[in-house]
């Protein structure tokens, strides 16, 4: 028998992210994994979620260098990122490439916004 078990939690809509302060985090410190294009930060959206999480005390650390089709060494470098910055949770921000293996790699609950 096998038996896989994701802790996620999946927020999306319009106006979900000015929303995330009034869902509990699971952790105090979060690895905010996403790709290395530049839209989050141009339009705003990276600022959005540095702004709700400081509204729970929430610290975060970023790993923008996900790929479209990540890679092994890609998900390890985002997992060995979260041990080294004691990151207790991870936030998939934006699509959900990050999803492909990352948060169970890390072996942390997380959140994809």
């Amino acid at each position: 028998m096998y038996q896989i078990y994701f802790p996620t939690d999946l927020y999306f809509g319009a106006g979900a992210l000015k929303e995330l302060h009034k869902i509990k985090m699971p952790g105090k410190k979060a690895l905010v994994v996403t790709t290395s294009g530049k839209s989050i930060k141009r339009f705003g959206y990276l600022a959005e979620l540095e702004k709700q999480l400081k509204e729970q005390n929430v610290e975060f650390s970023l790993f923008d260098k996900i790929l479209p089709n990540p890679t092994k060494d890609s998900i390890m470098e985002a997992a060995s990122q979260a041990k080294a910055e004691d990151c207790d949770f991870v936030i998939g921000f934006g699509g959900a490439r990050w999803s492909g293996g990352c948060p169970h790699k890390a072996q942390l609950p997380h959140a994809q916004v």
